[in-house]
């Protein structure tokens, strides 16, 4: 799910994204999978300037780190 929302922009790409902070579930939806992220599961968020931020799972948070350098943007033209 994650290749796909990277491939149709759904999702952004990790570049220029940081993780500030890491924290206990609390529920809310992870911007990977789309499942909730429960209280006995970590929280990875990644932070943007001007503000925006994603939550992930931790293996989701992973599998966007290095895909989403791999996967260009739906908007902008594939390496040659």
């Amino acid at each position: 799910m994650i290749v796909e929302k990277l491939g149709t922009g759904t999702l952004d790409s990790p570049e220029g994204f940081e993780e500030a902070f890491v924290f206990m579930g609390t529920g809310l939806v992870c911007s990977g999978c789309g499942e909730p992220i429960v209280q006995s599961q970590w929280t990875y968020p990644a932070l943007q300037r001007p503000l925006r931020m994603f939550r992930f799972h931790r293996w989701c948070a992973r599998i966007w780190e290095v895909v989403g350098m791999l996967t260009p943007q739906q908007d902008q033209p594939a390496a040659r």
